[in-house]
């Protein structure tokens, strides 16, 4: 009974975290195609601050859509991590497809942009010390970063998000 419980959580947030994942992309479009004062990163920073609020109406959604009839709060923390997590898949995707086929000098423009920021820090010599460690990042590897980064979001904000939808009545 337990497993069938984990693969309808998995299942729905697989299916949910398409929508969510479609959310990310349209959000990560608009902060590449956004200039530094334009109203398309507007769009992107107010995306960015509902990102919590959108995971919540898909959770709350889920938790009135389930057929588990005891849903718990670890169910509903794991429904909030996998949603990250495939959402996380979608936009790497597109995250992939862009910085490889559409604009391939976009990582050496934001390397650029952050070696200036160091520089006017003070902190070049470190900064550039760690990237000759790690090697240039490639596509492949700042999509699957992407993944981690959106996946520790969502165990981080997941918390807060699956004890607000666990205290509402089915």
């Amino acid at each position: 009974m337990i497993e069938r419980k984990q693969t309808d959580v998995m299942s729905q947030a697989m299916h949910l975290g398409l929508f969510m994942g479609l959310y990310e992309t349209i959000k990560f479009i608009f902060s590449v195609s956004g200039g530094k004062d334009s109203i398309v990163s507007y769009f992107y920073l107010l995306m960015a601050v509902l990102t919590p609020v959108v995971a919540y109406f898909i959770v709350k959604h889920f938790k009135r859509k389930t057929i588990i009839p005891d849903i718990r709060f670890g169910q509903i923390y794991s429904f909030t991590v996998f949603l990250f997590l495939f959402s996380a898949m979608i936009v790497a995707i597109a995250q992939y497809i862009y910085m490889q086929y559409i604009n391939p000098a976009f990582l050496t423009q934001i390397t650029d942009a952050s070696m200036d920021l160091m520089t006017q820090l003070g902190k070049v010599d470190d900064y550039k010390d760690a990237i000759k460690a790690q090697g240039a990042i490639t596509p492949i590897k700042y999509a699957i970063m992407n993944i981690y980064i959106n996946m520790l979001y969502g165990a981080i904000i997941g918390f807060p998000i699956a004890l607000i939808v666990n205290k509402l009545k089915k």
